[in-house]
């Protein structure tokens, strides 16, 4: 079987909130599309600015909670492999984006909103 054709640029990641929301997960829809699971997280993320998908569905409060609060301490961090490496290995990098598009996107619109 020939891999599909190549969807338009923005359209890839529309396919994959459209089977996350049809109830698949990450997995699934990776090996669905051919494409590794930090491909799918990272459209999947995309979309949580625009309220398409919560952060909720990638990290728990208590983990979010811990993320903010690193960055709110080490404001020059700027990279999720420095806050990874400082957060040990129970925080994914996942995790760690989508704590901060919320906290970019969601939160500074709360904020200002």
């Amino acid at each position: 079987a020939k891999p599909a054709a190549k969807a338009p640029k923005g359209e890839t990641k529309r396919i994959s909130l459209q089977l996350f929301r049809d109830g698949k997960t990450i997995q699934e829809i990776a090996k669905e599309r051919g494409l590794v699971t930090s491909t799918i997280e990272g459209h999947l993320i995309s979309f949580i600015p625009t309220g398409e998908t919560r952060v909720e569905d990638f990290v728990t409060s208590e983990k979010m909670k811990a993320i903010l609060d690193f960055y709110r301490e080490h404001p020059d961090c700027k990279n999720s492999i420095d806050a990874k490496e400082a957060l040990g290995k129970d925080f994914s990098y996942i995790e760690i984006k989508a704590a901060m598009i919320w906290d970019k996107g969601v939160a500074n619109k709360a904020k200002t909103g």
